[in-house]
Order: structure tokens, then sequence, then C-alpha cells
């Protein structure tokens, strides 16, 4: 007898065998959400959870896989993906779960719809680490719909947990765009930001997997050798954080110009989130996990350069990563922080400091035309005298 099935995502076809084919098939399909491409020819393995019999299979080169199934069966899929973590190589699994129920038997049957990632967090030395589960037992996701309503559970915002990696796994969904929401739950009970991205669920059976990385530090930065990357890296720097002058914060309480106080954060280099005042470390970073929906600006101090005051950075549900570019004072202007900070003392404190690239006229240059004033009447007086001798 020979049979031949020919079922494909996202639509289903029946097998066109010639004889009645009495057992499902298992189907479903790998995306990786961050390029929308699909993944071909990746191993997977499908673990049957009542025998525990594990089957190695890989995806087709559209990304597809397909297997057959026994009725009132629970399956897992199972992909694992190599990330480079603290200069080594390590996997990560992703799972997606499928029931074959006990009505079904020549129909194909897809896999469960899953959203599945990993939030990497950056180095102060430019590799990437898993998060440890003290960070992540304070995190969650939210997810909003293609018409921006939350997911709810019982009338409240539904939070999807992380696993102690910082892998998470979120079922149930639709074909259709999510925006996703990483926050992180301080002691305090409010909540800060971390990482916004968009799923695009574009199959039925989709297994869709995304990697997000969490890049939190700005740079301050001597601007005369570079930019935040290449210039030379300011340590002890003051940054001050404040409230913007917007109509958001005005809307929802905050005032314009006063220091925002933060909850701490542990395990957060390089402060734990300290605030409103920070001081960049050897590396020129500093970092702040703001509160969401609000506006903000810095204020930043050192001796030997002029005070640098932002405009104004909007964060809505990511992290703005701010670099901060310094302008030393010349020599001889006197110094350039003196470790004010407050908004009072912005504009004025470097008034009597000669600034770089200044096209004002040198006092120098007015005594000397002072001079040349005096000697010519000198000459006209002296020439006068003569004359009347003369005379």
């Amino acid at each position: 007898m020979s049979l031949t099935h020919t079922g494909t995502i996202p639509e289903k076809k029946v097998s066109e065998a010639h004889f009645v084919n009495t057992r499902p098939y298992l189907e479903g399909v790998l995306r990786n959400n961050n390029t929308g491409e699909v993944i071909p020819n990746a191993p997977i393995t499908v673990t049957d959870l009542k025998t525990g019999e594990e089957i190695q299979t890989q995806t087709n080169e559209k990304g597809e896989y397909s297997i057959q199934a026994v009725a009132d069966t629970d399956y897992t899929i199972t992909y694992t993906k190599w990330y480079r973590v603290g200069g080594k190589d390590v996997p990560v699994e992703f799972t997606q779960k499928a029931n074959v129920n006990s009505g079904v038997t020549d129909e194909t049957v897809p896999a469960d719809i899953t959203a599945v990632g990993i939030i990497l967090f950056k180095q102060m030395d430019g590799t990437t680490e898993l998060f440890n589960n003290l960070f992540t037992s304070q995190m969650h996701i939210y997810l909003k719909d293609k018409d921006g309503n939350y997911i709810k559970e019982n009338g409240h915002l539904k939070a999807f947990p992380m696993a102690p990696n910082g892998t998470f796994s979120v079922e149930g969904l639709s074909e259709q765009k999510y925006t996703m929401e990483v926050r992180y739950k301080a002691d305090t009970g409010e909540e800060l930001l971390l990482k916004v991205t968009q799923l695009d669920v574009k199959a039925n059976g989709e297994l869709n997997i995304s990697e997000e990385l969490v890049d939190p530090y700005g740079t301050v930065c001597d601007e005369k050798t570079g930019d935040a990357s290449t210039g030379k890296k300011i340590d002890g720097a003051k940054v001050t954080l404040y409230y913007a002058d917007t109509q958001r914060n005005r809307d929802n309480g905050r005032i314009p110009g006063t220091k925002v106080t933060l909850p701490p954060v542990p395990n957060f280099p390089p402060h734990d989130n300290e605030s409103p005042e920070q001081e960049s470390d050897a590396n020129g970073f500093y970092a702040y996990m703001v509160f969401p929906e609000a506006d903000y600006y810095l204020i930043v101090t050192k001796d030997g350069y002029e005070t640098h005051t932002s405009g104004t950075i909007s964060v809505d549900f990511d992290i703005v990563r701010y670099d901060v570019p310094m302008k030393p004072i010349r020599s001889g202007g006197g110094s350039g922080g003196n470790g004010n900070t407050g908004t009072d003392n912005v504009g004025n404190e470097l008034d009597d400091a000669p600034k770089t690239g200044d096209n004002s006229v040198s006092p120098i240059i007015y005594m000397v035309l002072a001079l040349m004033s005096l000697m010519t009447l000198g000459f006209c007086l002296l020439g006068n005298k003569k004359k009347k001798h003369i005379q």
C-alpha cells in the first residue's frame, strides 16, 4: 500500500493517498521573528508525551516539518539554537506543544502557535550574557494585539513569566502582529522598562523565535578625541536625570525640571540604577532603567569640561541609549562642572569661560588700538608746537 501526504503550512490539504489514511499528521513551521524568514533545514525533536518516544526530523526548504502522529496524544516540538554567550557557545531550547485529539484520523493537525525567544544582556565589555535568575524572576512579558489592546486574563493584564535563563514562551496566539513589552518589576512594585519588540505571527502552527539584546549603557566621552566608540571615555562624570517640560509629563503629574528618583535594580551595572545622580565608570558608562511613557533630560558635569545638557529624551516602551559628548574647556578657562547640576545653574555657570571656537575680538587688540591712538595724538601735538616756534 502506498500513501502520499501533501500537507503544507499554513493551508491544509487533503491527502492524495489511493487508500484511506487513518493516521493523522502533525505539522508546523519555524520562523525567525527578527528577520521574518522561515528557518530551513533545522533539526527538531518531536516527543510523544505518552510514551516518551522521540522522533528526530528537520524542516524543509520552506521551514516546514511534518510527521505521522497518534490520535489522543500530546506532543512537544523542540528546536535547539546555539548562542554565543560569555565567550562560549551555549545551546538554548525552544519548545511548542501540539495535541492530537481522539477523534482525529486522516487530518493534518497544526502545532499550537507559540512565540518563543530569548532576552540577552549586553555586558560592559561588549559581550553578551544570559540574565541571571535574580533578575529574570522580576521580569515579565506583556502583549498588545494588532489593535493596541493588551492581552488580559480575568480582567487584568496577563503577565507572561520569563524562564531563569531569560527565555520566554507565549502560547494561544493567532495569526497577526503583536507588540511585546519586557518589563522589570522593582521591589517597590513599580514597573521599569527593558525592551519592546514586534511579534509577527504569519502562519498557523508556527514556532516564532525572537532574539532581543538589552543594551542600556550610555557613554560619556571627550568629543575632541572622537565619538562614543572611538573617543576618550570620561570617568567620574556626574550624570543627573530630570523630568522634561512636556505636556505628557504634566498630564501624568510629573513636575518638569525635577530630579527623577528611580527604584534600585540589583545586579544592574554599573550602579544598580542609582538615581537621580550617578557617576560614569572607568569605561564612561552610565545606565538608567526608567519609567515608560515619560520624557527626560540629562545634565552632565565634569571638572575641565563644559556642562552638557541634553535635549528631551522621550521614552515609550524601550530603553533609549543616549551617549554624552563633552567639550573640554580651553586651558586657563577654569573648571567646567564644579559639581553644580541643578537647573538654576544651567546656562550661566560657564558665562565667564571662553568657549571653544569663540569669534569675539580679543581685549589685547583693543589695548593695541588705544595705544596707537595715543601715539598719533602725541605726534600731532608735537607738530603743532614746532610750527609755533617757527612763526
